[in-house]
């Protein structure tokens, strides 16, 4: 089977330099920001460790419109693809990273999210033991 996220996309050289336009804000507590309105998508993934400081769902902050939106941002702490693609953890070891980040966010009351893919867990030569990962995780998040 191919994965798609092995592949490297194709590489091509860059001659033109392109400078984008900035918004220079200022918020309330004085910190400058510096924006750069590089468009939209439709979709978007993002992944982080607590990276808003936060472990608990909140609303997202337009510092542009220095308001918040309707828009929930929901955290989370880990994803099976990390550990296994990208990490190359076997499954002993990310039991272990699982329940440290586990006990880390309900040290700081937070709300414990992963995101796993179905393929993970097919009990197939290539995720081999990965669903005894995911039951692991579910058992040590409920208790």
């Amino acid at each position: 089977m191919v994965r798609i996220r092995r592949i490297q996309p194709p590489v091509h050289p860059f001659n033109a330099r392109i400078l984008v336009p900035t918004k220079s804000v200022t918020l309330r507590n004085g910190t400058s920001l510096f924006l750069i309105d590089a468009g939209t998508e439709d979709i978007m993934r993002i992944e982080f460790v607590f990276r808003a400081g936060i472990a608990r769902p909140y609303y997202f902050f337009d510092v542009s419109e220095d308001r918040q939106t309707s828009l929930k941002i929901v955290p989370f702490q880990i994803m099976d693809a990390t550990l296994y693609d990208y990490k190359k953890t076997d499954p002993d070891v990310s039991k272990d990273i699982i329940l440290r980040l586990i006990n880390e966010t309900r040290k700081v009351g937070g709300l414990f999210v992963s995101i796993w893919h179905n393929t993970s867990l097919l009990e197939n030569q290539e995720w081999t033991r990965w669903r005894e990962v995911f039951e692991f995780m579910i058992k040590n998040q409920n208790t």
